[in-house]
C-alpha cells in the first residue's frame, strides 16, 4: 500500500494540467491543515470563471455524513444553469480537491 500511495503522490507531483476556460465551482474545507491548500494551483489552470465555496467542515470530513447535505446545496446552487439547459457538468481533480466543472 505504501508503494502505491508513492507512485500516486510522485504522478500528482509531476502532473501539468492544461488551462481551463470554463466555469468551476471548487468546494474547499474551511478547516484543514495549512500544507493541504490547493487555491492558487486552481487559479492558475482555470482562466474562465472560478466560483469558490468554502464549507464548514474539516478536509477530511466533507464527505462525511453529516456534511453531505451542506455540499449538495453547494453543488445544487451552482447547477442552476446546468438544469435550465445552459451548460453540461464534469467533474475534474486537482491533488486531493474535486471541482465541478460547466460547458
Amino acid at each position: 500500500m505504501r508503494v502505491a500511495q508513492e507512485m500516486c503522490e510522485v504522478a500528482m507531483a509531476n502532473h501539468r494540467p492544461g488551462k481551463y476556460d470554463g466555469e468551476v465551482l471548487l468546494l474547499l474545507a474551511a478547516e484543514r491543515p495549512p500544507h493541504k491548500n490547493y487555491l492558487a494551483g486552481w487559479q492558475e489552470v482555470v482562466t474562465g470563471n472560478l466560483r469558490i465555496e468554502y464549507l464548514n467542515a474539516h478536509h477530511d470530513n466533507l464527505l462525511k455524513s453529516k456534511n453531505l447535505r451542506t455540499v449538495a446545496n453547494a453543488i445544487t446552487s451552482h447547477l442552476g444553469p446546468i438544469l435550465s439547459g445552459k451548460g453540461r457538468p464534469s467533474c475534474g481533480r486537482m491533488g486531493d480537491e474535486w471541482a465541478l466543472h460547466c460547458d
